[in-house]
């Protein structure tokens, strides 16, 4: 039976060579024996090449995995994704504050003539080199058909897995990059005890008014002067839970916004994330906590951000890379081991477009 197969084998590839042969012999104009003859010598050193395990031909397609790492990595929260993005600026992981831009005067019926040209201004950014945050995900063991293959459905769970994790850290580190650092940006609720183990301050209705009226306040007034409505609150899950209560319209409102969207509150568009930046309170000052410091039960404030998105930038590095090791190349675990790292970062652009409310702590 093997003999038969063999045999078969070597008339198909005869007929293959010939077939193949003949029509490229037919478009450049030579002797179908040479193109022929061709075919059969490169058919016959292919079979008789031995490849490694891992070698070309049974390798890992690093190109794709890496593809769909790029396209799966989008920052699903919509607060996010209000941002600008400035990823063409990136130049060897690294952004320019000078590259995202400054704003330019407007002027109205300007007088244009010989004499008096459209005011030509140096922009005075200062050339703020900001490295982007590197990101390397922990490693995963993982079969060797997954590690090899070219299968988006067999590469999904691996990819899904490393970059949830990975957005999902790159999302608090941009919460606590937006949140308020100076005195005057952060500002302490108003509200009655919320009655939790260490009470703190409710966030209320008026707050959020208050703040709206603080952000709309003109440059000529001294204030940042945001457009009307286009202010965001990502308000901490507490501060969620202080409206319900407090506001049966934003109840309504939070309930019937199941997927996520963004709906308006007195002038905010309103959003949620557990994880904004935590603030400590002492000599009548807050201060931010570090990102990621462990976290204190008795002197943790929570706090909610509420920002202008085009005062603020996003970048990414569009070349991720993959780091792997074939089970052939672990001879005591015999596993295949694959990681990702990833280079991205969301950060201010300018400090006014940014304000925390805190909840105090009840005396």
């Amino acid at each position: 039976m093997k003999s038969l197969k063999a045999v078969l084998s070597v008339v198909f590839a005869l007929l293959f060579a010939m077939f193949f042969g003949n029509l490229f012999a037919d478009y450049v104009g030579v002797s179908p024996l040479l193109p022929t003859l061709a075919i059969v010598a490169f058919s016959f050193a292919a079979g008789a090449t031995r490849y490694n395990d891992g070698a070309l031909r049974d390798g890992v397609y690093t190109e794709i995995w890496l593809g769909e790492l790029v396209k799966r990595f989008r920052f699903k929260r919509e607060w996010l994704s209000l941002i600008p993005r400035y990823d063409n600026a990136v130049k060897n992981k690294v952004i320019h504050l000078v590259d995202v831009g400054a704003d330019p005067e407007v002027y109205i019926d300007l007088v244009i003539d010989a004499e008096n040209p459209v005011p030509t201004t140096t922009r005075t950014d200062s050339d703020i080199p900001i490295s982007l945050n590197r990101y390397d995900s922990a490693n995963t063991m993982i079969s060797l058909t997954e590690l090899r293959a070219i299968s988006y459905d067999k590469m999904g769970l691996t990819l899904d897995l490393h970059m949830n994790s990975i957005a999902d850290k790159a999302a608090r580190r941009a919460a606590w990059n937006l949140a308020a650092t100076t005195a005057g940006n952060i500002i302490p609720t108003t509200g009655a005890s919320d009655g939790r183990t260490v009470a703190k301050k409710r966030l209320t209705p008026d707050d959020l008014v208050n703040l709206g009226e603080i952000v709309s306040t003109s440059f000529q007034e001294g204030g940042p002067d945001w457009p009307e409505g286009e202010g965001v609150a990502v308000l901490d899950h507490r501060h969620i839970a202080d409206m319900q209560k407090l506001d049966e319209k934003f109840d309504r409102q939070w309930k019937n916004a199941q997927t996520g969207e963004l709906f308006p509150y007195c002038g905010w568009k309103i959003m949620k994330f557990n994880n904004n930046a935590k603030y400590t309170f002492g000599a009548g000052v807050y201060t931010r906590k570090a990102f990621d410091a462990a976290a204190d039960a008795a002197n943790d404030l929570h706090s909610s951000l509420f920002f202008l998105p085009q005062r603020a930038f996003a970048a990414a590095d569009n070349t991720p890379e993959m780091f792997y090791r074939m089970a052939s190349q672990d001879p005591e675990l015999r596993s295949n081991t694959v990681g990702f790292r990833h280079w991205n970062i969301i950060a201010k652009k300018k400090v006014d477009g940014f304000y925390s409310l805190v909840s105090p702590k009840i005396a």
